[in-house]
């Protein structure tokens, strides 16, 4: 079984941003099966393009554009069935950078998918800050990752927690039908709970509206696309906005820029 050391991956082509007990790496790679391995430091990977199959000892799931993973450093796993090319954002963390910041090693066990859509838009703003690269990069990142590290903690205190069973139901729904209209009355139809109690409730385990966290799958589901470089009205489509200048008030509203700008700073770097 192969030990990757700091900073490798199984790439053909990467680019990299070495401070602070950070490595950030985004890479390109063309082949179809990576054997069992595991890292030296914990680290987050996003997938830009492309798919797999990950396993590890436990289980094993698809892996695609917008797909964000958290693994421990002793977590072993495998890919296979990979697309003939991806590309993955990975930001690795040494044991330094999280001991200077408190942040205790074990905050997530073993391999970890994040489908919360406020993480992922931290995320995609560190992606954001690789391609800007300006004289605020490395505070930017390290700021944003800190705020990563506070909303895993808090979601990781509420898996202890007990949740209605209509709370995953409605998560469920959410994210697997962002892009079709979503009522109060289709949820409590599917969960059998009143809709004034899902409205009432769901800010006490989402942290946020049930409107707000619609929205925000449908933007952070946007930016894959957006990566991909399809059209504003192909993407307003598919992630299910009324229309292109709907879409591109509520990614503004988040991303403090338009779609367009996004897309611009990623093909002039």
């Amino acid at each position: 079984m192969e030990h990757l050391k700091r900073g490798e991956y199984f790439c053909n082509e990467k680019q990299v941003f070495d401070f602070n007990n950070l490595i950030i790496t985004e890479t390109k790679f063309r082949n179809s099966v990576v054997d069992w391995h595991y890292h030296e430091n914990p680290y987050f990977s996003y997938s830009l393009e492309g798919y797999c199959l990950e396993k590890n000892k436990k289980q094993s799931y698809p892996v695609q554009s917008g797909t964000l993973l958290f693994h421990n450093w002793q977590d072993v796993h495998c890919n296979t069935n990979h697309s003939a090319y991806s590309r993955n954002f990975y930001i690795e963390l040494e044991k330094e950078w999280l001991k200077k910041y408190d942040i205790e090693d074990n905050i997530m066990e073993g391999s970890n998918q994040i489908d919360n859509p406020f993480l992922k838009a931290l995320y995609h703003q560190i992606y954001i800050e690789t391609k800007l690269k300006d004289n605020t990069f490395q505070i930017a990142t390290e700021s944003l990752l800190l705020n990563i590290f506070s909303v895993l903690k808090e979601v990781n205190i509420a898996k202890f927690s007990i949740e209605p069973l209509w709370v995953n139901k409605v998560k469920e729904i959410i994210h697997d039908q962002f892009a079709e209209k979503i009522t109060l009355q289709y949820l409590s139809k599917q969960t059998n709970i009143h809709p004034a109690h899902i409205s009432r409730d769901f800010p006490k385990y989402f942290d946020t509206t049930l409107g707000n966290y619609i929205r925000k799958v449908k933007i952070e589901h946007s930016v894959t696309l957006l990566i991909k470089s399809e059209s504003l009205t192909n993407i307003a489509y598919q992630c299910g906005f009324s229309d292109q200048s709907h879409f591109i008030r509520c990614f503004k509203s988040t991303y403090n820029m338009t779609p367009n700008k996004f897309k611009s700073i990623l093909a002039s770097r």
